[in-house]
């Protein structure tokens, strides 16, 4: 089953509102394997001595951070953090902190974004990619996208918009309902018979065309979930582009859901299939100038400074600081 599309069946006229809600998409994959010393990217500048330095620190002290598992969890942390750090910072980013977490709880192959800055990595995600650093900026650079685009507030009003609209539509399914318990087919008289069968073919029709606008619906709301993943893929090579790494790592996460057995309808679906995800973000990348993105990116870097992490209050994720927290005040 593709893990990152949850399908909704909605072929009667009874819709099942309290079911709509969804987690904002996330959207996939993940690794694991520690980076040596500096990520691998193209056309980007060996860190200087003073962030040498702190990478290493955090290095050797990020395994504190957890209970269970110190040594696997403190390779895909210190990957995920310099996979992060290098795309925030190569895209300016860094006005805001960025929290990652990472989830047992399904263990699925997945990855999303919620709460304006924290991104959820699903633990099977970091074992499926382990050590494909292209795949993992591409996750988070998808997932960054989502929330540069605030995809996340645009979501929840498309929810609210389709859940209210299915609510409309219900009720006038209720009341076509009541209009037909109320034909009285067992009438004998003829004129009443007629009438009867004449209000039978009205509601037969009305219900007809009830039944297209909950189809309409559903299919409209799809394809704008649909419309917010395309064009977090595309964002997402951008960002994944200035921070120096091949965005045709994207093409692997594809062709791996590719394996899982097709839906019968991806219309009803809150990603797009992944054949036409691969073919958009291929047209895409033929369309941008790659060498402009990755110096805009390099000198970027080269202008700031390296983002602090350190663990959330709560244990539940790592905070990389903005510019502003990773600054030594000497306290």
């Amino acid at each position: 089953m593709y893990k990152n599309k949850r399908i909704l069946n909605a072929v009667t006229l009874v819709v099942l509102i309290n079911s709509l809600i969804m987690p904002l998409n996330p959207v996939y994959a993940v690794q694991k394997q520690p980076v040596k010393g500096q990520v691998s990217a193209n056309n980007q500048k060996t860190p200087n001595i003073q962030e040498q330095q702190y990478y290493q620190k955090v290095k050797s002290e990020i395994g504190q951070y957890y209970d269970q598992h110190p040594s696997k969890l403190s390779e895909c942390a210190y990957q995920i953090y310099r996979t992060s750090e290098r795309i925030i910072r190569a895209n300016k980013l860094n006005e805001y902190s960025w929290r990652i977490e990472f989830s047992a709880k399904d263990y699925e192959v997945n990855a999303s974004t919620t709460d304006a800055n924290l991104i959820t990595v699903e633990q099977g995600l970091v074992d499926t990619f382990n050590g494909d650093i292209d795949v993992l900026a591409f996750v988070l650079s998808h997932e960054f996208a989502h929330q540069l685009l605030r995809h996340e507030k645009e979501q929840s009003l498309i929810q609210q918009q389709h859940k209210q609209n299915l609510l409309t539509l219900d009720q006038q399914a209720k009341e076509l309902n009541n209009s037909a318990n109320n034909v009285n087919s067992y009438n004998t008289d003829i004129l009443s018979t007629v009438i009867n069968a004449v209000s039978v073919s009205s509601i037969k029709s009305k219900a007809t065309q009830l039944q297209m606008q909950v189809n309409n619906e559903q299919t409209s709301y799809y394809a704008r979930l649909q419309q917010l993943e395309s064009d977090a893929d595309r964002l997402a090579v951008v960002l994944m582009l200035r921070a120096g790494f091949d965005p045709f790592g994207s093409m692997r996460l594809f062709d791996y859901f590719d394996r899982f057995p097709s839906v019968a309808d991806t219309k009803l679906c809150d990603h797009p299939d992944n054949s036409y995800r691969k073919a958009s973000v291929s047209g895409y990348l033929s369309s941008i100038d790659i060498q402009q993105l990755k110096k805009e990116g390099a000198d970027n870097i080269s202008a700031s400074h390296y983002l602090k992490l350190e663990p959330s209050l709560d244990g539940h994720s790592l905070i990389i600081n903005s510019k502003y927290g990773s600054k030594d005040y000497g306290w």
